[in-house]
């Protein structure tokens, strides 16, 4: 069913002091906002986009059963123009620090 978001984790590394391990880790995160093509679908991958993006752009706090965010930044949402594609998609990138 559409419209959908699927991410993928483009890095995730773990930092580090002089003496090892810190517990902060920092990832960035591709999100792809994608709605089926049909007439209106631009718009509608673009706002879902933005959408995200205010929802993650300077977020902080502690995810359900998971780590603590200490912080989290959302570049603008980016159109991918697919000329025979099927899809209208939007795609924002998170940078995350989290507690590892």
């Amino acid at each position: 069913m559409f419209p959908v978001i699927v991410y993928q984790v483009v890095s995730d590394k773990n930092g580090r002091t002089l003496t090892g391990p810190d517990g902060v880790a920092n990832a960035r995160i591709l999100f792809s906002c994608k709605m089926w093509k049909a007439p209106g679908s631009y718009l509608a991958a673009r706002n879902l986009g933005l959408a995200l993006h205010n929802a993650l752009d300077g977020y902080q706090g502690t995810l359900p059963g998971g780590p603590q965010v200490f912080y989290a930044e959302a570049e603008n949402p980016v159109d991918v123009y697919q000329e025979d594609g099927l899809l209208s998609v939007a795609n924002v990138t998170a940078f995350i620090t989290y507690q590892n």
